[in-house]
């Protein structure tokens, strides 16, 4: 499986995040040759699942990284069938779903029915105390509202609030679809980010309605493995599905492979010099790599591509597991 110095592939992938092992699979898949190259001595990327013993029979799952995926987004669960992972797909407890929202002060329960942010039962959104009435009565004009036919992006701010009023983007938008990506409203495409939400308005007249068709008509894999609910992951973590992937990969992987620079050849092929001196040539090159490496790589090869990924704006975030043993909390741990 590892060949450290390998002259020619079909295709070369860099980085050896969820993107490029996935990108690997189905190359796989489709019979194509390729190598997979990974400048850190780990797979997976951002995903990394940890693992602390002496608190139980099993061991503490902690995740270092993204805890889900969206079980709405199908493609997720369905490399996870594919790799024989269906029956180890972990859905949210619906016992203790509920979800509360920081509103002046207070910790106000969000309505059930609420998916994502759009209501699909009518007497709990009319019960909440979390929206005003005439927030309720905005977020009401949904169903009446002309849907936008084109394609032209627009923000996940300009969206909601074209929707679903104000009221619902502070109160509703803000903390659970913006905290998803670490960035304001305001500044996040919604055909990058819920590119479902214009699609349901599209199809459907209006999120609401779209929101009830999807709750009636839940897609799920066909074995019906995949929990039937809005996050999923895995019983042992995330790292479940980078693990699979590298068992399963049957091509050329290479960790501490950095990729230096991409030199084009008159042929159409490409020369990637990496790290430790040697060079490989490759038919195609996919890059999976942050935008300002990939940037880096593609200043001489496209510059004007190279410029572009730069402006791609990045933040930090840091990530804190605290574990408490059950017997010194008092609180129900209802939500």
């Amino acid at each position: 499986m590892n060949t450290p110095h390998l002259e020619y592939t079909t295709v070369a992938i860099i980085g050896g995040g969820i993107t490029g092992l996935s990108a690997a699979w189905y190359l796989q898949k489709a019979g194509i040759d390729y190598t997979l190259l990974e400048a850190s001595e780990r797979w997976g990327g951002k995903i990394r699942t940890e693992y602390l013993d002496g608190y139980g029979e099993q061991p503490f799952v902690i995740e270092t990284g993204p805890d889900s995926m969206l079980a709405q987004k199908p493609w997720g669960w369905q490399l996870a069938d594919e790799l024989g992972l269906a029956s180890r797909l972990l859905g949210t407890n619906d016992e203790q779903r509920n979800i509360y929202v920081l509103d002046k002060g207070k910790l106000m329960l969000m309505p059930d029915g609420l998916m994502l942010i759009v209501p699909t039962k009518f007497m709990p959104f009319v019960r909440t105390n979390l929206i005003s009435p005439l927030g309720k009565l905005r977020m009401g004009l949904d169903l009446f509202i002309r849907p936008k036919r084109d394609d032209k992006d627009e923000t996940l701010a300009e969206f909601i609030g074209r929707r679903l009023g104000k009221e619902a983007l502070d109160k509703l938008a803000e903390p659970l679809l913006a905290g998803i990506y670490s960035a304001e409203p305001e500044r996040l495409s919604i055909m990058a980010t819920f590119p479902r939400f214009r699609a349901m308005e599209q199809k459907y007249g209006s999120l609401t309605r779209g929101m009830i068709a999807v709750r009636k008509n839940h897609a799920t894999p066909s074995n019906n493995h995949a929990p039937k609910t809005v996050f999923v992951s895995f019983i042992n973590g995330m790292n479940e599905l980078v693990d699979a992937l590298v068992s399963q990969l049957t091509g050329s992987l290479q960790l501490e492979s950095s990729v230096e620079n991409i030199i084009p050849a008159a042929d159409g092929s490409y020369t990637l010099s990496l790290s430790d001196g040697s060079r490989l040539t490759a038919s195609k090159v996919i890059m999976t790599t942050p935008a300002n490496v990939s940037a880096s790589l593609l200043n001489t090869l496209a510059p004007e591509s190279a410029q572009q990924l730069k402006q791609i704006r990045y933040v930090a975030t840091g990530t804190a597991s605290l574990a408490f043993r059950r017997e010194d909390v008092p609180h129900p741990l209802d939500g």
